[in-house]
């Protein structure tokens, strides 16, 4: 391969993911797509599809046990507001002068543990849990705020407060697109 491919190929790449044509990465512990992966800091107030990916860059994460992804975002945002020491204090890094943009939507959150295919025992259940090892939690209502932080990038977050016997198990995990 000569250099000149390798220098287009990061171009590539990157266009590919802007217009959401990149191939997803799989996580195959888990029979999921891997986390988004964060890039470049938005340093301008964000537009729809930078919020969706702020969301997801925020929540979406692998551990050794489990992975969390977040699937079929809407959000909308409202107008700005002042930054405010009672609704906004627990935001450490939020710079304080600059405006706070509320938010609101929907989204569903997948927590998929790892696959397990243990062969049967005579006095123990079979235990394979391949498309039934998530955890599904909808969230119509979610409610949050973006906001710029002290190194002038912008953050985003958004979730509702959900019962806990709405959370559906043993469900299959998000396609992988």
């Amino acid at each position: 391969m000569n250099i000149r491919r390798l220098l287009f190929l990061p171009t590539l790449v990157a266009s590919a993911i802007s217009t959401g044509t990149a191939q997803a990465q799989t996580e195959p512990r888990f029979g999921t797509r891997s986390p988004l992966e964060c890039g470049a800091p938005v340093k301008s107030q964000p537009n729809e599809q930078e919020m969706k990916m702020l969301i997801r860059c925020k929540f979406e994460k692998k551990t050794n046990d489990h992975i969390t992804l977040l699937e079929d975002i809407k959000v909308e945002s409202g107008k700005t507001r002042a930054y405010s020491q009672f609704l906004d204090g627990y935001a450490t890094s939020i710079d304080t002068d600059a405006k706070v943009l509320p938010i609101r939507g929907s989204l569903i959150s997948y927590q998929c543990n790892v696959i397990t295919k243990l062969p049967a025992h005579p006095s123990v259940y079979d235990v394979d849990n391949t498309g039934k090892n998530c955890m599904v939690v909808k969230q119509p209502h979610a409610e949050g705020k973006c906001y710029k932080t002290t190194f002038g990038d912008w953050w985003c977050g958004m979730q509702e407060l959900v019962d806990p016997s709405l959370f559906v198990i043993n469900q299959p995990p998000p396609p992988i697109r």
